[in-house]
């Protein structure tokens, strides 16, 4: 947590952990929410209509799958929540009808996205994904191929890891470059007059590598992610950062 010390004065804290802000922390870490709002709105304009819901339960799962019937709703979009533990099966009632079957499956991680995708494929539902981090090898990323999923920028985070790696023999991950992030953050707060809450709420927001972001009044924050789809055993980007 990075803490602007004194009395009365802001605190950003690179978690994503919701109950933080009942403390009156901004939250600078990147959300459930943030991700899946980018990817079912992307997934909306591209023409998907009825979306299942799975994951693990752990906590960033339970929020996501939280945040996606939220967002499904919002959109006017058709959602269920797919059993728990279940990731073979699209249901919830598997027939050889194609009435039967989403237009869409959301998984909330990685390992549930690789689980997932073999019966996503072979029943031809797009895979969409909310994983915390996608740290996989082009063999795993193949497996994933035509999923589309939400991130900051690669380009964005290309330079500031570049960088890194060149100082530091190693590279970045997401909490070194939400790090770099909220630096810059205090600097520009301070570049603008002071430390105090209203700089913190600027109306046009920060850059950053992990993806721009505005705050809001409650703590929560806006954030720029990109849409990228998996191909060829890489990542590719299909639509520009947009902030959600």
């Amino acid at each position: 947590m990075l803490a602007i010390v004194g009395s009365g004065l802001p605190v950003v804290t690179f978690s994503n952990d919701l109950a933080l802000l009942e403390r009156g922390a901004f939250l600078l870490g990147i959300t459930a929410g943030q991700v899946v709002a980018a990817i079912l709105a992307y997934a909306a304009r591209r023409g998907v209509r009825r979306i299942a819901i799975g994951g693990s339960p752990d906590t960033w799962g339970e929020q996501a799958r939280a945040a996606a019937m939220i967002s499904a709703s919002s959109l006017g979009l058709s959602s269920y929540l797919l059993p728990a533990g279940e990731l073979k099966q699209l249901g919830p009632a598997a027939s050889s009808s194609e009435d039967a079957l989403p237009d869409a499956v959301l998984m909330t991680s990685a390992a549930d996205m690789l689980s997932m995708a073999p019966a996503a494929a072979a029943q031809g539902v797009q895979l969409l994904g909310s994983p915390l981090d996608l740290d996989l090898d082009p063999d795993e990323l193949r497996v994933l191929d035509g999923a589309w999923l939400a991130a900051p920028d690669p380009a964005r985070f290309a330079g500031f890891a570049r960088t890194f790696e060149d100082r530091n023999g190693s590279p970045p991950g997401t909490i070194a470059g939400l790090a770099f992030d909220a630096v810059n953050i205090v600097q520009q707060v301070r570049l603008g007059g002071g430390l105090d809450r209203s700089g913190i709420l600027a109306a046009d927001g920060f850059r950053a590598v992990c993806g721009d972001v505005r705050f809001r009044d409650n703590g929560s924050a806006a954030r720029a992610l990109a849409i990228l789809t998996v191909a060829n055993g890489g990542l590719r980007t299909v639509a520009a950062a947009a902030m959600v």
